[in-house]
């Protein structure tokens, strides 16, 4: 999904001038370090603001990070924590964008005007349909939790972790503990339980030799299954032939077909010889790598031998499915069609591989 502006231009003037208006230089005391006097720190904020959302508005998201991190160390308004939100989501720091929306949502209350606040309540709404949340707990508890190589806390953590879609490391450490971790993949929507059990050290290991072990859980994490993400067109080519009369019939047989969300696709496949178009649903029951789903279909016939007459019938039947990557997969089926009195049953069966996209 692009990431609307952070601000059109007249609302970008408004939000410099409400800025400047209303920065205001909290007293240094003692203890703290010293800042520039208050004129100049309300020219540098503003110069690094300004500087920050003309990098945005360019694709340079990190820099402008940068500049509007800057800004907010020396003026602190909720105008700015709303770009940085903004930034890091550009970024896809989804956990970091959450934070800073309900910090603008926070601090910008009577500060920043309605439709401001509004709109941040909006994306921080999009974002969270882009996540997943993560519960993590760990045996013992006070282990120090990180994702990715990231330290994020000992547990129990005060809330799950935010995650983007995509492949995760979870991991835990503990004094006198050998570390655990768990591999997972999560898309946006999804909620998981992750435990981490951590087995005691028995003996003490130099570091350089020491060896990094994974305790199993007693219950794995469920593996989310679902099409690659970003991937939900694919292009199939099969065999197809009567199995009651598969030593004299038999075709090839192309298609494209949809995936709606990790179950249901919608498509159509072509038999280049019958002349036959087949409309089909597909609903996966269960299995990721090797998957079983449902069929339904009503093949139309251009053609049937000396018989040009179309006809319609009805189909369904079953499927095996065999992600061998994510990107390419096998797939055999076995329907039962009817297409009346007529013409009767026939039991198509067909094997092909798809590509996806």
């Amino acid at each position: 999904m692009t990431l609307p502006p952070v601000m059109t231009a007249a609302f970008r003037t408004l939000c410099l001038a409400t800025a400047l208006a209303a920065l205001l230089a909290p007293p240094a005391s003692a203890d703290e370090p010293e800042r520039p006097p208050p004129k100049t720190a309300k020219r540098e904020a503003d110069r690094h603001f300004k500087t920050g959302v003309r990098l945005f508005d360019e694709g340079k998201y990190s820099e402008a990070l940068a500049e509007f991190e800057q800004a907010y160390a020396l003026e602190s308004h909720p105008l700015v924590l709303y770009n940085l939100a903004a930034a890091h989501r550009a970024l896809s720091q989804y956990a970091q964008a959450v934070e800073f929306y309900n910090r603008f949502l926070v601090e910008g209350k009577g500060v920043v005007r309605a439709r401001q606040l509004a709109r941040g309540e909006r994306e921080l709404a999009e974002v969270l349909r882009l996540i997943a949340k993560i519960d993590v707990t760990t045996t013992p508890e006070g282990a120090v939790v990180s994702v990715d190589g990231r330290e994020v806390g000992p547990s129990p953590l005060d809330q799950p972790l935010i995650l983007g879609p995509g492949d995760h490391v979870v991991s835990a450490m503990l004094a006198g503990h050998e570390p655990a971790e768990r591999a997972i993949r999560v898309a946006a929507g999804d909620t998981l339980a992750v435990a981490l059990s951590l087995a005691r050290r028995t003996e003490v290991r130099p570091p350089e030799v020491r060896s990094v072990e994974t305790e199993p859980d007693t219950e794995p994490a469920a593996v989310i299954t679902r099409p690659p993400p970003g991937r939900h067109f694919t292009i199939s080519a099969s065999f197809a032939t009567n199995a009651i009369e598969s030593d004299s019939t038999g075709a090839p047989v192309i298609g494209i077909a949809y995936t709606f969300g990790d179950r249901v696709s919608l498509g159509v496949e072509a038999v280049l010889v019958a002349y036959s178009a087949v409309p089909e649903l597909r609903v996966r029951l269960f299995g990721d790598g090797l998957s079983l789903h449902l069929i339904a279909a009503a093949p139309i016939s251009f053609t049937d031998g000396e018989d040009s007459d179309p006809f319609v019938a009805g189909a369904g039947g079953l499927g095996l499915r065999y992600r061998a990557h994510d990107r390419f997969s096998l797939r055999a089926e076995a329907w039962v069609s009817y297409a009346g009195s007529e013409r009767g049953t026939t039991i198509p069966a067909m094997a092909g591989a798809e590509l996806w996209f």
